[in-house]
């Protein structure tokens, strides 16, 4: 038989295992809880993307109101392009600017030579015209783009009323810009839409 003592120690040694085991598994289920927390997918950042808009307009013009929500419209329905692939697509960017941009000196004070026969046909100023688009086309060709399209800019096109739109696919991506019979010109390197296209059909 116990003698008091021996009792309140015993008592207490009870005690104290059962305070031990109840630390010890709310220690363990603190670490599952935090494990579970480690688990977890983090979510995924929310991206921002920013876009510039401009527009040349010439004395006599109207500035296109609606022209840059269309713009961020269509921007906003393709996916980025990677820096890798907007590295890749420098040399093309390039050369599809200049091959646009000799149109711009059809009318000038004085046209070189190689540019003659493409302006061949090319009204000066005003409006843009299905000539216009016809030699948009042709210079794009010539500078060894046989799939480029070019047509005048629509209503819901991402393009400036009165301009030429055109699109140059390159290797599941586009050069997409425009071109304005009074001046002015803009192109960049886009993904595809959604249904693989550069522009709508």
């Amino acid at each position: 038989m116990l003698t008091g003592d021996e009792a309140s120690r015993r008592r207490a040694g009870v005690v104290a295992g059962v305070a031990f085991v109840v630390v010890f598994a709310l220690l363990g289920a603190t670490a599952l809880i935090l494990k579970a927390f480690s688990d977890a997918p983090a979510e995924a950042p929310t991206t921002q993307r920013a876009y510039s808009c401009a527009q040349l307009v010439a004395a006599a013009g109207e500035l296109d109101d609606d022209y840059c929500r269309r713009l961020v419209d269509d921007l906003a329905r393709r996916p980025e392009l990677t820096g890798p692939q907007r590295a890749a697509l420098s040399g093309d960017l390039t050369a599809v600017q200049r091959a646009v941009r000799q149109l711009s000196s059809c009318h000038g004070p004085m046209v070189a030579p190689p540019y003659r026969s493409r302006c061949a046909g090319v009204p000066p100023g005003g409006p843009a015209t299905e000539a216009h688009a016809e030699a948009v086309h042709r210079v794009l060709v010539e500078a060894g783009y046989p799939l480029a399209v070019a047509r005048l800019a629509r209503p819901d096109d991402p393009a400036p009323r009165s301009s030429v739109l055109y699109a140059v696919p390159l290797n599941e991506a586009c050069i997409v810009g425009h071109i304005q019979a009074a001046g002015g010109d803009s192109a960049r390197p886009l993904a595809p839409l959604p249904d693989g296209r550069c522009l709508k059909a």
